[in-house]
């Protein structure tokens, strides 16, 4: 129980919420109470919450930084909200949960998909150096692969170590740090801050979680 608010005790066995999600949980426990009076399919609110991470990409390309923060914090609202809607709704379907456990990491993929296609439009030369936006490219193959990797690793009963230090949750929560950045920088400094605060943020730590998801499945295979 957090402040009233009892957590199904399945979850937390299935996905092993960090105290971040917790405290997210633990705040949208109203705004999740409400769908579930209204009736809201959980599939719907996954829907929306592409919708949210296309506008914050259409925002970054543009350089709209305000308006990307907004649709990223929509977009992580939405992603945690669809989840503890439907524990909430076990009477649903059994078609529209199966529809719902596929839709999920599916939509997870695309929307990180967005945010990179989002920087790196932005980053286009003569903006930025061609191999700025090879980095980045190859920052997002590296964001993709390490979700395959860890699918791979548990179809085979096995489970990778915790995801650190980048949770899809740290991910969005770098993107906004970088938006931010931009947001507050002074012209002059503008596209040394984005270059800088990207490559710290978000290509470094992604680029080392895909390499140390190879390890640790590297360790998970040869002892099979």
């Amino acid at each position: 129980m957090l402040g009233g608010y009892v957590l199904d005790t399945r979850s937390v066995r299935e996905y092993s919420p960090t105290k971040f999600h917790l405290f997210f949980a633990w705040l949208l426990r109203w705004p999740v109470r409400l769908l579930v009076f209204l009736k809201i399919d959980p599939n719907w609110i996954t829907a929306l919450s592409v919708g949210c991470a296309i506008y914050a990409a259409y925002a970054i390309f543009h350089g709209w930084w305000w308006y990307a923060i907004l649709g990223i914090l929509l977009d992580g609202f939405c992603d945690m909200s669809d989840g503890e809607v439907a524990r909430r709704m076990p009477n649903r379907r059994t078609a529209l949960k199966q529809w719902g456990e596929l839709l999920d990491p599916v939509t997870d993929r695309i929307k990180d998909a967005f945010l990179f296609i989002g920087i790196i439009g932005y980053s286009l030369p003569p903006k930025y150096n061609g191999w700025f936006c090879l980095l980045l490219a190859f920052s997002m193959s590296s964001h993709t692969i390490s979700s395959y990797i860890r699918t791979k690793v548990e179809s085979m009963q096995a489970r990778l170590q915790a995801d650190k230090p980048l949770t899809r949750a740290t991910f969005h929560v770098t993107v906004i740090a970088v938006c931010l950045c931009q947001a507050l920088s002074w012209p002059s400094s503008e596209q040394s801050f984005f270059l800088w605060s990207t490559v710290v943020l978000v290509c470094a730590p992604t680029i080392y979680m895909f390499m140390r998801r190879l390890q640790m499945s590297y360790h998970v295979f040869n002892n099979q």
